[in-house]
């Protein structure tokens, strides 16, 4: 059978990469590329929106709404204060397993995912409530999560690529060692301690803290800037119908001014290990 599917394609190539043979990874890129499937080989998500803008990094004033999120002081005061007290506590972070990390550690407190709230935002019940406040064009952004991430000293992911190119990805540096950097396409950038950086994390990347302290930063996840409605947005999802019905669900939950619905189910256990789609 020829490998023409897109899962297909993603599984091999990726396979490939990690077993070390990168010629053979390209290879299985370019084929890609060539029938369709994707528009640039680093770009590789296994659920994709065909006609987005494509671009590894992005600047802040392109994402208009998240602009207003940081020109106060307190939103980054907030989650680094937050954020730090739940890193000296230690326990309520959960570690990864996945074939992505290479060696150390790498654990997370998940405030929310798919658009539902999760246990973890009870550890952090006012980065929780910042975060609902982001707006919908992040809270209804039901592939995506917002969550507390730590790399150990040593920590590496190799090279992977997110599931969606239909969001954007925003880390905020909250604790960030010296020599810890990622990689998005080809360029790659450092966390810098109460800044937020921007990047399409349906593009190739990888990750690493070559540090002696754990790196900690705020992950969230907003809507592409050209799905600004709700019918681009379902648009979008018409190939996942339980992502649709879950968009709606979410959409019409937070415009009632009730918040996102609520789960004690850990929704990211799967996920925690594997990052092969």
């Amino acid at each position: 059978m020829k490998p023409d599917g897109r899962t297909v394609l993603l599984n091999l190539g990726e396979t490939l990469q990690w077993l070390g043979r990168p010629a053979a990874a390209n290879k299985t890129f370019a084929l890609a590329v060539a029938r369709g499937v994707w528009q640039h080989a680093q770009q590789r998500p296994s659920q994709y929106v065909p006609g987005l803008r494509a671009a590894p990094w992005w600047e802040l004033s392109e994402v208009p709404e998240l602009l207003r999120l940081f020109r106060s002081k307190e939103t980054i005061e907030t989650l680094r204060d937050e954020g730090i007290a739940l890193l000296r506590r230690g326990a309520p972070f959960l570690n990864y397993f996945s074939p992505a990390l290479v060696s150390g550690k790498w654990s997370d407190v998940m405030l929310a995912t798919s658009g539902m709230r999760q246990p973890g935002a009870d550890h952090a019940p006012r980065s929780y409530a910042l975060y609902e406040a982001f707006g919908e064009a992040v809270t209804t952004m039901v592939t995506g999560q917002a969550y507390f991430s730590v790399l150990s000293p040593g920590a590496r992911l190799q090279a992977h690529c997110g599931p969606t190119n239909a969001r954007l990805r925003v880390h905020i540096g909250l604790s960030v060692p010296e020599n810890a950097a990622m990689r998005v396409g080809n360029e790659t950038r450092r966390w810098r301690e109460g800044e937020a950086f921007i990047f399409d994390d349906s593009f190739e990347h990888e990750v690493w803290n070559e540090g002696s302290e754990p790196r900690l930063v705020f992950i969230f996840d907003v809507w592409h800037p050209q799905l600004s409605t709700d019918e681009s947005r379902l648009n979008a999802l018409r190939s996942e119908p339980v992502h649709s019905q879950r968009y709606m669900m979410t959409r019409d939950s937070v415009r009632a001014g009730l918040g996102l619905p609520r789960t004690e189910i850990d929704l990211v256990k799967d996920r925690r290990m594997r990052t092969i789609y």
